[in-house]
């Protein structure tokens, strides 16, 4: 695992993470000093300071939304610029349409539902806001209870909202949020440290464990969750479900980006070339993959046709830790 491998780097990352008195900021830290804690804090994981966020914050504007209601989108979240960046998902060499501000906290992953609405998982505050297409101000925040340290998020097409929960990694769980609730209707546990979450054309969810190092299924109305025991993964921290009901993982620490049958443990396929921690996935409806990359700073996404090995574009972002994209593959 990433967080653990270097333990002599361990009291540095941490000091540096908390302390807003740093003279190098998380701009010119190696990839091992931003991520060597097993924390479900983002800010501990990517070694931001209270200070450099300050700075963020101060320079990211109030928001904007250029694209046209509909238009097909990339929504990614970025926690060094503590926003949501827009993107047109259908474009060659695309330029920003747009940026969500309001609301953010850390926002370490994102999730689109059939509608268009965003659903921000933000790890600062420990809540979820939710943004109607086109708009940049949160139409419904969800908070208190349970809901603490979120890092990933996925909604199924009938509106229901899942998301993970936990103050503490090595007891986390995943909180179901039913359509229009506030209120979570069923607690799923028995995770480490649950990072992505995708939903497959059955409903049922998959959950990406980066310290139990596998890929967890849930199935549909289900609060009970059993290992795939995927071969091949190495600190998987995203997961998405591609047009063909193909599930597919982005393993962290060994650079790789794996494509899984459902039912499978060995990939189909396997992308490597450009592939530099790769954080968050996510597919347009097409087949086209879009990877976050967070092992250099600044980071990128990878733009891979479908069924490309060798990505045919790149899209310069901070730290992108969360995908999403409107209109999403069929389910």
């Amino acid at each position: 695992m990433r967080f653990a491998s270097i333990a002599s780097v361990l009291a540095v990352s941490v000091l540096t993470a908390c302390t807003t008195s740093s003279t190098t900021p998380p701009a010119q830290q190696s990839a091992q000093e931003r991520r060597v804690t097993e924390s479900v804090r983002a800010d501990l994981r990517f070694g931001l300071t209270p200070q450099a966020m300050r700075a963020a914050n101060a320079i990211r504007g109030a928001g904007y939304f250029h694209a046209a209601k509909r238009k097909a989108t990339l929504f990614v979240s970025d926690i060094d610029a503590d926003a949501i960046q827009l993107f047109p998902a259908d474009k060659t060499n695309p330029k920003q349409s747009g940026s969500i501000t309001d609301g953010i906290d850390l926002p370490v992953n994102d999730a689109v539902g059939n509608n268009g609405t965003l659903y921000v998982a933000n790890n600062g505050n420990g809540t979820v806001t939710e943004y109607p297409f086109g708009q940049t101000s949160p139409s419904v925040t969800l908070s208190g209870g349970s809901l603490a340290d979120p890092n990933g998020i996925a909604v199924s097409k009938r509106g229901t909202v899942f998301v993970t929960s936990g103050a503490t990694a090595g007891a986390c769980y995943v909180l179901v949020f039913p359509k229009g609730s506030k209120t979570p209707s069923k607690q799923i546990n028995g995770f480490d440290l649950p990072i992505g979450l995708a939903i497959d054309k059955g409903g049922n969810l998959y959950v990406a464990d980066a310290l139990q190092n596998d890929v967890w299924k849930v199935p549909k109305g289900s609060t009970k969750a059993a290992a795939l025991n995927l071969s091949g993964l190495d600190d998987p921290t995203g997961v998405a479900i591609d047009p063909a009901n193909n599930l597919w993982v982005a393993s962290d620490q060994n650079n790789t980006v794996l494509g899984f049958h459902l039912g499978d443990t060995k990939p189909f396929a396997t992308i490597t070339d450009d592939v530099a921690s790769p954080y968050s996935i996510a597919f347009e409806r097409t087949g086209k993959l879009f990877a976050g990359m967070t092992r250099e700073y600044p980071g990128n996404v990878e733009v891979y046709k479908k069924g490309a090995t060798m990505p045919f574009e790149s899209i310069d972002i901070a730290n992108p830790t969360g995908l999403a994209v409107f209109p999403r593959p069929k389910t």
